[in-house]
């Protein structure tokens, strides 16, 4: 997912358009999977994207 965003971001900043990330079914930006003691986190779908460092950004995000 990362690298396709990041292709995207790479094309439409090429342009005068202002961009927006709209996830309507976003969670909660992170998932522990584990008991208290011993758990791995899993960062959601929109924390990857917001993270995303290639060439331009979203101006906006929603989620």
């Amino acid at each position: 997912m990362e690298k396709y965003v990041s292709a995207y971001l790479t094309i439409m900043n090429k342009y005068a358009f202002h961009i927006t990330y709209f996830d309507a079914f976003a969670g909660s930006g992170e998932i522990k999977i584990g008991n208290e003691d011993d758990f791995k986190v899993i960062e959601g779908a929109t924390q990857k994207i917001v993270d995303i460092s290639s060439p331009g950004s979203f101006d906006i995000y929603y989620s």
